[in-house]
């Protein structure tokens, strides 16, 4: 069973997104969110309930840490070491910056 970090199973994302009066984001630094899970500790293997070994559910997901002023958040289910290269599994845009976190299970994606 494949060992993630959080960061490397799901990178949010700032999007700003609209016309010249959009606000800007300041990319001089980062920004840094912290993303969690109650299903599987950061580092650990990803449980096979959340796997197409199992019955193949999104976990839940926490988050926190969203910038002041981010217009919109993404979430970005990447998979850099799947065994015919990266793969990209599943991705969401549009969550309000006020939202904390998804339920998983059959809610995902």
């Amino acid at each position: 069973m494949r060992r993630w970090s959080l960061a490397a199973l799901a990178a949010l994302l700032l999007v700003a997104c609209g016309g010249q009066d959009a606000p800007r984001v300041d990319t001089s630094a980062p920004a840094s969110i912290d993303l969690t899970s109650p299903a599987f500790e950061d580092g650990d293997a990803v449980p096979p309930r959340h796997t197409c070994d199992g019955e193949d559910v999104a976990p839940p997901l926490r988050w926190s840490g969203v910038p002041d002023g981010a217009a919109t958040l993404a979430l970005v289910l990447d998979d850099p070491d799947a065994p015919g290269g990266r793969f990209v599994h599943w991705l969401l845009a549009g969550l309000p910056t006020a939202s904390a976190g998804l339920g998983g299970g059959r809610d995902r994606p």
